[in-house]
């Protein structure tokens, strides 16, 4: 290897080792054996360059800026500085941003709602023997990201004991919150945990939540049948809400003092006067409650809503699902024609401006059986009184109202001119000033949160976001985290890092290499 050029590629490989060596080191922080072998390698390399070569190397530092090969040579190393630089400060900084669908890589409006006003530090301790994960530190970077109050660390409970102790932690991959003085034992690093740890910590007033019972309503308790609200229930304690089941009877005909939201979810049968009396005193003394009363039932409620200016129309909505182009061609090919399924589930996905539904726009809702609802006199107008719409349906159903041929027979009149949709399925009613507390929702479904229903599309966002417009919660107001069930191929550690180092650096690297030293054959 007499001949100058070869010299010149034996240099850039060794300063391309160098560099890759180097930048390795500064943003893993480890000695690894790729480190090792490209400082070997391009220390040796450089230096056999610089041996047969130092003539020109002189002469690249006396007048570097005279010739087109010491332009590419700075050019070059100018570019690979400044990827350096960038690599360097995306491992110090976080940022991103998050084009999945639903947002499901990055926290929701949520968490981010809930954390803004986090004013003091917040220590999120993570309790792991395996130290830190990859999916976790970028959850935790997420928060911190948002607010550069919340900072985390990984703690190896085997090697500190005393503070695993000292936090209750009895589990790995269990995390503490610590806030002002107190804390919280979170059982695993998800967003639903972290940000549910946070409202109780940061939230300390629980507002109180009654679910009426004795009328056939949904149990709050039941956990095994599909009607039960057992979910629902569990996502309400999450948010700090304290739920308890309320039932009227003699001598206590009234709603407690305590009450921040009455719930009527369903009930199958009629409340007396006297019942009707209390829950409309509540009302009166700037009580909130939230309605849900499904089609075909009387609940001595009616009366009531109507001085709310809302009327149940006791109807059923049906919704159409036309077939699609394969069913259509089956149904061609087997000499008959694809009409329109019928369901009573119903699709909800028009969200008039407000509050409660500012943040599901462009999302849906679904009704298993739901009746329609109706401003109760258009004209009446109350200086003190506000009605207006929180949900619609879409335009291809309408409101059936031959309920007893759709229950007991499963038959429709098809009233499609007379009540086609888009119908309204749940309402606001407030009675005072802008300001005022007297707020009641009415919705014309209860089944849409029961366990089978409340996870389905944006429900369970619509009940919580209620409950906290009720509750004078604004931050509260949002899309929670998604449950997210992704197909994972796992992999240990030292693969993983086989994987990085082959794919992120020795093959760029081999690539480089190559690409200028054809460069530089060709030059001569």
């Amino acid at each position: 290897m007499n001949d100058k050029k070869y010299y010149f590629i034996a240099g850039i490989t060794g300063a391309v080792c160098l560099i890759f060596a180097v930048a390795y080191f500064l943003i893993k922080r480890e000695m690894s054996p790729y480190v090792l072998i490209n400082l070997a390698v391009g220390i040796g390399l450089t230096a056999y360059f610089l041996y047969y070569n130092i003539k020109d190397v002189e002469k690249l530092f006396i007048n570097p800026l005279k010739t087109e090969r010491h332009t590419v040579v700075y050019e070059t190393a100018l570019v690979i500085a400044v990827v350096i630089v960038v690599n360097l400060l995306s491992s110090l900084f976080y940022f991103g941003k998050d084009l999945t669908r639903d947002r499901a890589s990055s926290i929701s409006d949520e968490s981010q709602k809930v954390i803004q006003w986090i004013k003091e530090p917040l220590v999120i301790q993570v309790f792991s023997t395996k130290g830190s994960n990859d999916f976790e530190k970028f959850l935790l970077d997420s928060y911190n990201f948002y607010n550069k109050r919340i900072t985390y660390k990984f703690v190896d409970p085997e090697k500190n004991p005393q503070l695993a102790q000292d936090f209750g932690i009895t589990k790995n991959g269990e995390a503490a919150i610590t806030y002002k003085d107190g804390h919280f034992v979170i059982p695993s690093v998800t967003e639903q945990d972290i940000t549910n740890g946070i409202i109780r910590m940061t939230q300390p007033v629980k507002n109180k939540v009654y679910f009426m019972t004795g009328h056939g309503e949904h149990a709050l308790d039941d956990g095994k049948s599909k009607e039960g609200y057992a979910l629902l229930a569990r996502e309400m304690i999450m948010e700090n809400y304290v739920i308890s089941m309320l039932k009227l009877e003699p001598p206590n005909y009234y709603i407690p003092g305590n009450c921040t939201i009455l719930v009527v979810g369903g009930p199958r049968k009629m409340y007396t006067e006297m019942e009707v009396h209390a829950i409309k005193e509540y009302l009166e003394a700037s009580g909130r409650a939230i309605f849900m009363l499904d089609p075909n039932v009387t609940s001595g409620l009616e009366g009531m809503l109507l001085e709310r200016n809302v009327k149940l129309e006791n109807d059923c909505m049906i919704d159409v699902a036309f077939p699609s182009l394969v069913e259509r061609m089956l149904a061609k090919m087997s000499g008959r024609r694809a009409a329109p399924k019928l369901l009573l589930q119903t699709m909800v996905n028009d969200f008039p401006d407000n509050e409660i539904t500012q943040s599901l726009k462009n999302k849906s809702l679904i009704f298993p059986v739901t009746q329609s609802l109706t401003v109760a006199d258009e004209k009446k107008f109350v200086f003190d009184m506000k009605v207006e719409p929180l949900a619609k349906t879409t335009n291809k159903g309408w409101g059936e109202t031959n309920l007893d041929a759709v229950f007991g027979h499963g038959t429709i009149r098809g009233m499609i001119k007379e009540r086609r949709g888009p119908r309204i399925v749940a309402m606001l009613s407030i009675k005072g000033l802008a300001d005022s507390n007297n707020k009641v929702v009415v919705v014309g479904d209860s089944e849409f949160v029961n366990n089978e229903f409340v996870h389905q599309l944006y429900n369970r966002d619509f009940f919580m976001n209620c409950l906290a417009y009720l509750s004078n919660q604004a931050n509260m107001i949002s899309v929670r985290p998604r449950h997210m069930f992704a197909s994972r191929l796992d992999y240990d550690p030292s693969s993983m890092s086989r994987i990085f180092t082959f794919s992120v650096l020795v093959f760029p690297q081999l690539l480089l290499m190559a690409g200028l030293s054809i460069w530089w054959l060709r030059k001569q």
